[in-house]
């Protein structure tokens, strides 16, 4: 029984690991598509600055579209970080009773 618990361990750990490495290339691409709105972000508040004498609407419609690229970016990111995140919170709490259960209805990690 108990080298049955240390495979399960094992596994759990892999799963956990490979999930990771899964969406870990996802994420990257995010955080460079996050760089995108940064000119939306940076070159208003340079116009603003600069070379506004007061506040105008252009550079408030510049931010607001960087604004939005960076809320879509952070929404999908924390889509994306839910099963590692469910994955890591099982793996923190798991029990030999967890075990018990999951050998007799063997469930996948994420599903806890």
């Amino acid at each position: 029984m108990e080298d049955e618990f240390l495979a399960w361990e094992d596994r759990i750990g892999e799963e956990h690991e490979q999930l990771a490495e899964t969406i870990s290339p996802k994420l990257r691409r995010l955080r460079y598509l996050n760089l995108l709105s940064m000119p939306f972000m940076v070159l208003p508040l340079i116009y603003l600055a600069f070379v506004s004498q007061g506040l105008s609407l252009f550079p408030m419609v510049w931010m607001a579209v960087g604004v939005a690229i960076m809320g879509s970016c952070v929404l999908a990111e924390q889509h994306l970080q839910k099963p590692i995140e469910a994955s890591q919170c099982f793996l923190d709490t798991y029990t030999f009773e967890t075990f018990l259960e999951q050998r007799i209805l063997p469930r996948k990690v994420i599903d806890q």
